[in-house]
């Protein structure tokens, strides 16, 4: 319930602020009522996954390691919302509630560094839970890809598998209506940016820990570096040459050392010549993965317009929750069935 929570917070504070004139207050808070007022579910369905909703949902034990998920509604909109590195809820929530906005539920995926060193036994495997995921639970449908940094990787190694057994995975492509891909991971300098994405706002300690870790790799071998490293180029050949011709998105820009702008400009120049429908937004100045955060207004005109072009309706809030309705504690059990 962290979203609530969120919300009942800021309608606290817009409440003590004086510098508003009536309209605007009023404006503001019945936007902030209407979200601290409604209810949200959410349960955790394994270690680093999530699905979030604004509907009320049964969640039953299946033969996949994902449970089954009985929604309202047959057709129920899904996106898949792969964050970053050390991503808090605090920053996803913001990205979970502007899908929620919209009538979608959203299923969070997050990881821990062991998953991404041992990528095979890590997030290899997390890709493969998600695939069995998205079979078992046809009701999604259309589903939306959108992901960060890393969560890049979750994706394309998805994608790879699809990409090995096309008939089977068929269903699923067909309900994949849109990817949208915000600072992609280059495989370049694939060492050196990890220990600085440990230690994100103190460049010394990653140069310290960069060469750290280059004196250990060169007594103790590559294995598991090559390992990791190979996965990370066949899931760079999938971003760059995608095996399939859904619509993308591409969020990147000019000063992003994790995610240069040559290989995004690559890739969607490849896209192109692929006959894919792609659209892309770069800045000069941003940060990684904080795209949204620093350019709002341009990043969502730029998501709307796509989200419009793949033919999703962009719901308002209030035709997706009623207004004033008393808020309730709902606790969700998974069900022997």
């Amino acid at each position: 319930m962290s979203l609530r929570k969120i919300a009942n917070g800021q309608f606290i504070l817009t409440c003590r602020r004086k510098c508003f004139d009536h309209q605007i207050k009023q404006r503001n808070l019945n936007q902030i009522y209407l979200l601290s007022t409604r209810n949200v579910f959410r349960s955790t369905l394994m270690k680093g996954i999530e699905i979030v909703s604004n509907d009320d949902f049964n969640i039953k034990k299946s033969e996949g390691k994902l449970p089954l998920i009985e929604t309202k509604r047959e057709n129920k909109p899904l996106v898949l919302l792969f964050t970053w590195m050390w991503c808090e809820p605090r920053h996803s929530d913001k990205l979970v509630d502007l899908y929620l906005k919209k009538g979608f539920d959203v299923v969070v995926a997050s990881y821990s560094i062991p998953e991404v060193i041992f990528w095979n036994r890590g997030v290899e495997k997390k890709a493969s839970i998600l695939l069995d995921f998205l079979h078992q639970n046809e009701a999604f449908r259309p589903i939306i890809y959108h992901g960060f940094s890393i969560g890049n990787g979750l994706w394309t190694s998805i994608l790879w598998h699809m990409s090995q057994n096309k008939d089977k995975h068929a269903p699923i492509v067909d309900r994949i209506k849109g990817q949208i891909w915000d600072s992609v991971t280059q495989t370049t300098n694939l060492v050196r940016n990890t220990c600085y994405v440990i230690f994100p706002n103190n460049r010394k300690m990653g140069q310290l820990l960069h060469k750290i870790v280059r004196a250990i790799l060169s007594v103790t071998g590559h294995g598991v570096l090559d390992n990791t490293l190979s996965m990370y180029n066949r899931n760079n050949a999938i971003f760059n040459h995608p095996p399939f011709k859904i619509p993308s998105l591409l969020f990147c820009s000019k000063d992003d050392i994790y995610s240069e702008l040559e290989g995004n400009l690559a890739a969607f120049e490849n896209w192109k010549a692929a006959g894919i429908q792609a659209s892309m937004k770069y800045w000069e100045n941003s940060e990684h993965v904080r795209h949204y955060r620093l350019h709002r207004e341009e990043y969502m005109e730029t998501l709307d317009s796509f989200l419009r072009s793949i033919g999703v309706e962009n719901q308002e809030l209030e035709e997706v929750i009623a207004p004033y309705k008393i808020p309730q504690v709902q606790r969700i059990q998974i069900q022997n069935k």
